[in-house]
């Protein structure tokens, strides 16, 4: 495994955003705003609207997965009656992977194929918490070819797959209040 993005960042020049490892670099958007919260889960945490409050990583070869990978974060989610998408390596309609929080007390984990989206939508209710900490994480497995779902470190389900992803040329953005998110293939 190689971790790949990681938000443990620190601000540089007022607009600039460096990861842990060196690799990609990040521009915040909405600068007038202070986007580190100090009372984080492990240390500082981002936070972000979800409307016009993002991080930007820039398109990097390093970050195009289609194959095994895992996701993992903390998220402080204030509202689970609203969409939010927590992080994503292209848009609404193109992404490599994608990890969101629905308004239907559910978490979708997935890929653009080429031609659809192929995810795992799961049931959170009553294990999502509003206004606390919660671990999530993800995995694709593409030689077992299966997407999984873990809230605190516990499976919440599993899919299996029938297509594999594509890369693409657009940049990985990251929304809500969050820390120690980390983007890992192999």
């Amino acid at each position: 495994n190689r971790t790949l993005s990681a938000d443990e960042v620190r601000e540089h020049a007022n607009t600039k955003l460096v990861d842990q490892t060196g690799i990609n670099n990040g521009t915040r958007f909405k600068f007038n705003e202070n986007f580190f919260n100090y009372s984080g889960k492990l240390g500082p945490g981002l936070q972000f609207d979800g409307f016009d409050d993002r991080v930007s990583f820039a398109d990097s070869s390093s970050l195009d997965l289609n194959g095994n990978m895992t996701l993992s974060l903390w998220v402080y989610p204030y509202d689970l009656n609203k969409n939010q998408t927590l992080l994503a390596k292209g848009n609404a309609t193109y992404a490599n992977y994608f990890f969101d929080i629905k308004t239907t007390n559910k978490l979708e984990f997935g890929f653009y194929n080429g031609t659809s989206f192929t995810s795992i939508l799961v049931d959170v209710s009553n294990i999502l918490v509003s206004n606390q900490w919660n671990h999530l994480a993800a995995t694709r497995n593409m030689t077992d070819m299966t997407l999984e779902v873990f809230v605190n470190n516990r499976s919440q389900g599993s899919l299996t797959l029938n297509s594999t992803p594509i890369v693409n040329n657009l940049a990985l953005t990251l929304g809500g209040l969050l820390e120690e998110n980390k983007i890992s293939q192999g």
